[in-house]
């Protein structure tokens, strides 16, 4: 019997690992007859039949793999002495074998260590997310309590004014404190009523309800003028001193774009004037008189010019005229304040970082045709990348006689305002910018 088990048990000399799989997982009649013997062989012939059914499925298998061979590629591969039937290394060996590279293809990771990583990695992202947020708290209360509105109003009193234009200041940090420390004489809010309110924003989807056209612009104007015009009993009877200290009589130009349907909207800008207007601090025009206070307002966008025009005998706001459209209407000081273009549109684009002769040329004959209406050349849309090259057109554009520089990065416009030694607006300045 003993003959016949290891008779039906040794494979062959060089069998393939498929012949093996083959012989052990799908066992046939003439197998079964031999692990029959096998038990008796292995002692379990006083079993019942079901645990020789049993034994069969669970048992014999490993019993079968303890005589597997050692594979070989070709004979030339093996030792002569090492022809003997060995065991391959069980599973757990395998696992745990230095090299790795026995692990067999059938196990798998176990479920915890997988729990075990999930949870791991959503710790380690919610540490960064508290230090992300405990970081921006700290940061947002040294703001509050550094930045406040009077201590950066005492800084932008004693700074030289010069003649840039705070584009989209709705955007800074602090809108109008953030102009006012470089020394900027214009500040733009874009406008969109909706109901009785004017929210102040880019689009429609930046919209705040806190934003509005009073807290960002008005109220934060009536509290800078009335701290530098604390000594005057009745604003109406002096004339009123502006926001710097270096030029009392420098105005400050509040640029309204209006973004919703222009005569309702125009209509509410001038109502939420009333605070200004009641102290005397606004620009106006009187019987054909202009007069300028520390406050200039100007309309653009939407904004309606014949509305704006129809009071002849008062007003107290100015028009944006289109520079490249000067001779459609009648626009002059008594009823436009800037004459603005998109720099791009009117000029072109700046190619090979320069601007061309014919660039030069339209450029030139632009700001002529404005001076000689007496008003005040702004262009927008300028070049913004690479710095070198937007410096580079700054400078000719205050060379050529640009009135106001439009800038986005306001300390990159002080610092180089004051690098190249560019005209300020000073006490010695006899014209409002």
């Amino acid at each position: 019997m003993e003959d016949v088990v290891q008779s039906q048990l040794r494979p062959s000399e060089y069998m393939t690992p498929g012949d093996v799989f083959g012989r052990v997982s799908v066992p046939t009649p003439d197998d079964e007859r031999t692990y029959s013997s096998a038990l008796a062989f292995g002692g379990g012939a006083d079993e019942s039949e079901a645990s020789d059914q049993q034994w069969f499925k669970s048992g014999f298998l490993e019993f079968a793999t303890t005589t597997m061979p050692r594979y070989r590629d070709s004979p030339e591969d093996e030792d002569s002495a090492d022809r003997d039937v060995e065991a391959p290394p069980t599973p757990t060996e395998s696992c745990t074998s230095e090299d790795q590279l026995l692990t067999p293809a059938y196990m798998t990771p176990k479920p915890w260590t997988r729990k075990r990583s999930f949870f791991m990695c959503g710790a380690v992202w919610l540490a960064m997310l508290f230090i992300f947020v405990l970081l921006n708290l700290v940061l947002f209360a040294a703001r509050e309590v550094w930045d406040s509105a009077s201590e950066e109003f005492e800084e932008a009193s004693i700074v030289v004014p010069i003649p840039c234009h705070s584009h989209n200041d709705y955007w800074r940090r602090r809108p109008v404190f953030s102009a006012l420390q470089v020394g900027c004489v214009g500040i733009e809010a874009d406008v969109w009523l909706y109901g009785t309110e004017l929210f102040v924003g880019h689009d429609r989807w930046s919209l705040r309800e806190e934003n509005t056209f009073t807290s960002l612009y008005i109220d934060p104007l009536v509290r800078l003028l009335e701290e530098r015009n604390s000594g005057h009993e009745n604003y109406t009877d002096q004339c009123p001193r502006g926001i710097y200290e270096a030029n009392p009589n420098q105005t400050l130009i509040l640029l309204v774009d209006l973004k919703t349907n222009g005569a309702e909207t125009w209509s509410e800008v001038v109502r939420q004037l009333q605070p200004l207007r009641d102290r005397g601090w606004l620009s106006t025009v009187i019987d054909g008189q202009v007069n300028y206070g520390p406050i200039t307002v100007v309309g653009t966008g939407n904004t309606p010019f014949d509305m704006l025009v129809q009071n002849t005998t008062y007003r107290d706001y100015f028009f944006d005229a289109p520079l490249t459209k000067l001779d459609t209407k009648d626009f002059n000081p008594t009823n436009s304040y800037y004459t603005s273009v998109s720099f791009k549109k009117a000029v072109g684009i700046v190619w090979f970082g320069d601007l061309s002769k014919s660039q030069i040329t339209k450029l030139r004959e632009q700001i002529k045709q404005a001076h000689s209406r007496g008003l005040k050349v702004r262009y927008w849309d300028l070049p913004a990348w690479p710095i070198s090259i937007r410096n580079h057109i700054w400078g000719i554009l205050i060379r050529e006689g640009v009135d106001i520089l439009n800038v986005d990065d306001l300390k990159g416009a002080r610092r180089e305002w004051d690098l190249r030694g560019w005209p300020t607006l000073g006490a010695n300045s006899s014209t409002p910018a």
